[in-house]
């Protein structure tokens, strides 16, 4: 094992909305503004938060559980914005 890779921190959660163009643009913001690597993942799918196409292929619906795996030197600060960015995810028009 690589002594230079951090932990991972993760989190689970629902989410009340579709991932959409719009809501993946916010998201894809979010996670740019951390360092961390930041995956999303839906059943046996995985997307870089980084990057909105992948996350419209993620094919979340409303009331899918989402994992939240960031590892990084900002993993937890990281973690509690994308948490935070889903949790309001059921405020976005759809």
């Amino acid at each position: 094992m690589n002594q230079f890779t951090s932990p991972t921190v993760k989190t689970s959660m629902t989410v009340n909305a579709r991932i959409h163009a719009r809501v993946a643009v916010m998201i894809a913001k979010e996670a740019d503004k951390y360092e961390s690597k930041i995956t999303l993942k839906c059943g046996e799918r995985a997307a870089d938060a980084k990057s909105f196409l992948n996350l419209l292929m993620l094919g979340v619906t409303a009331g899918s559980t989402v994992e939240i795996i960031v590892q990084g030197s900002d993993e937890d600060e990281a973690l509690s914005g994308m948490s935070e960015v889903l949790a309001r995810l059921q405020d976005v028009q759809i």
